[in-house]
């Protein structure tokens, strides 16, 4: 009985001693997984920012869609992964623009309709450098490039587009391009609620639209915190 109950008690500190040892190996792994997509997010986000200046964009267009993206999300109550994944999703929006040809996206004025037909082809080419990933964040990437221009019709257009549309409509409105002055925060809000002729109200999620109503305010912040530097700013300097 005694040599029976050393054994057990052997085989509890044995047992004890590979816990141990399995969850400091666990938790080294979590720590280097983490870190690992922490470098990745970094890699493509400053991916993303590059397609933003070969547009001769500042880059703070890519971190407003993501406080915007974010907080909409949450205003939707949606889960913490959700919220997670569609802050990284926003910046990949427009990287199907790396296939534009760039006198497109410097063009001075409103483009024709030929070139507008190719500058649509951007979600597709989007669509395709993202999809068939094994990871969350980038799936849903993937979805955002190919929809987050489209208007709500009543299908099943995923949540995350629809977000991502309503935000970068909020914002090119603010900004000043090339074909186009800035609008005040009032003026987008309007043209996002009420309808300006180039917006319509039913191009929007109606649950998207409700949860900007409540935080609408909140992207005026946003913007004037990270306004664009003047259309003349390039990486060159």
């Amino acid at each position: 009985a005694l040599e029976h109950a050393g054994l057990l008690a052997e085989k509890e500190a044995y047992r004890d001693s590979v816990e141990e040892s399995v969850g400091r190996v666990a938790g080294k792994l979590r720590v280097d997984l983490h870190a690992l997509k922490d470098s990745s997010i970094e890699v493509i986000s400053r991916l993303a920012a590059a397609v933003e200046f070969k547009g001769k964009s500042s880059g703070d267009h890519i971190f407003r869609m993501g406080v915007y993206s974010r907080r909409l999300a949450e205003e939707l109550s949606m889960g913490p992964d959700f919220v997670e994944n569609i802050v990284f999703a926003s910046a990949m929006h427009d990287i199907g623009k790396i296939g534009i040809p760039e006198r497109l996206l410097l063009k001075k004025g409103a483009l024709s309709a030929p070139e507008f037909e190719i500058m649509k082809t951007h979600t597709m080419v989007g669509h395709r450098l993202l999809d068939g990933s094994q990871h969350e964040m980038l799936r849903m990437a993937a979805t955002v490039a190919l929809t987050h221009h489209e208007k709500w019709d009543g299908s099943e257009i995923p949540v995350e587009g629809m977000i991502v549309m309503l935000a970068d409509h909020y914002d090119i409105m603010r900004s000043s391009k090339s074909y186009k002055g800035p609008m005040t925060h009032e003026e987008a809000v309007s043209a996002i609620m009420n309808g300006n002729g180039r917006s319509r109200v039913e191009h929007y999620h109606p649950g998207v639209l409700e949860a900007f109503c409540r935080i609408s305010d909140e992207f005026e912040g946003i913007y004037e915190a990270r306004a664009e530097l003047p259309t003349s700013f390039s990486a060159a300097g």
